[in-house]
């Protein structure tokens, strides 16, 4: 059975692999996150997906 560490990792090593396959980061910006902590990461990550929300909504409308 999978420790919480380990559960946090594994999600975290989805959110990044999604993030990149869809261009939303980087391979720069993920270098940068790779030197913080999990808790910068995270409000990076929650940045990245409203940002990403909005644009949608600025295309549907349009």
């Amino acid at each position: 059975m999978l420790g919480e560490e380990d559960l946090k990792v594994n999600c975290i090593s989805a959110a990044i692999g999604l993030l990149i396959q869809h261009n939303i980061i980087t391979h720069q910006e993920l270098d940068k996150l790779t030197k913080t902590n999990y808790h910068v990461f995270y409000h990076f990550l929650m940045d990245k997906l409203i940002e990403e929300e909005f644009s949608k909504d600025r295309v549907i409308q349009t």
